[in-house]
């Protein structure tokens, strides 16, 4: 925030495998959203941002 940052976005794993990533950023309180940046819509992909 000092740095002028509002949120922060992640892209991770939508498999299984993930499960315990997404839980993780989850309790930290990110939150599902759209694509962002050059990201795309994909099935393998789940995308989380935290509004700083």
């Amino acid at each position: 925030r000092r740095r002028g940052f509002r949120r922060l976005s992640l892209e991770t794993g939508a498999m299984p495998a993930f499960d315990r990533a997404r839980r993780l950023y989850a309790k930290f309180g990110f939150q599902p959203c759209e694509p962002f940046a050059a990201y795309r819509p994909d099935r393998n992909s789940v995308f989380m941002t935290l509004e700083l």
